[in-house]
């Protein structure tokens, strides 16, 4: 069976190609030749996607992440969480926010974010403790709309159009 090329949450924003896709030197066809590279070869330019990752890393801060590698392990989705944001409630319980880059399953990568946590109300009659916990709410919807607003200005944003009963799927930008 097959895949979605892109895993995401909540938005399909695909990042740029840090490939170099380039043609032998010789410009022969090279079948054979040791000291030649062979036509087609693609090399990933390390230095751009690095640099392309502290851009956004970057931006994320002044909003309030903060920047961090660290693994986002999928079996067929690796993934590298490149910003957090946490926020706290009164009793404790966390919220947060995390971007995340994702190789696609068969090539490019998408950047998303993924929420988890939530804030707890102990007394659903208690509208201070109600109306803190909307005013924390509203504060961190405002910040998934930073967070989106940031990540699409520097990728390319893109919609799931179809998906066979293979599993495949068809994409197309966003307008």
């Amino acid at each position: 069976m097959s895949t979605n090329n892109f895993k995401f949450d909540n938005v399909l924003i695909v990042t740029p190609d840090f490939n170099f896709y380039h043609d032998c030197e010789c410009g022969n066809d090279c079948d054979g030749e040791a000291d030649c590279t062979k036509k087609g070869d693609v090399d990933f330019n390390d230095f751009a996607y690095n640099e392309y990752v502290s851009d956004v890393q970057s931006q994320l801060e002044k909003i309030g992440f903060e920047s961090c590698d660290k693994s986002d392990y999928d079996r067929n989705y690796s993934g590298k969480i490149i910003a957090k944001y946490e926020m706290y409630d009164t009793d404790g319980m966390i919220k947060w926010l995390e971007v995340v880059i994702r190789s696609g399953y068969y090539d490019g990568a998408n950047i998303d974010y993924i929420i988890d946590g939530d804030f707890g109300i102990e007394n659903e009659q208690n509208k201070k403790q109600i109306a803190h916990y909307q005013a924390m709410q509203n504060k961190f919807n405002r910040l998934v709309d930073k967070t989106e607003k940031i990540l699409r200005k520097n990728c390319t944003e893109m919609l799931k159009v179809g998906q066979f009963s293979n599993g495949e799927a068809v994409y197309q930008l966003k307008k």
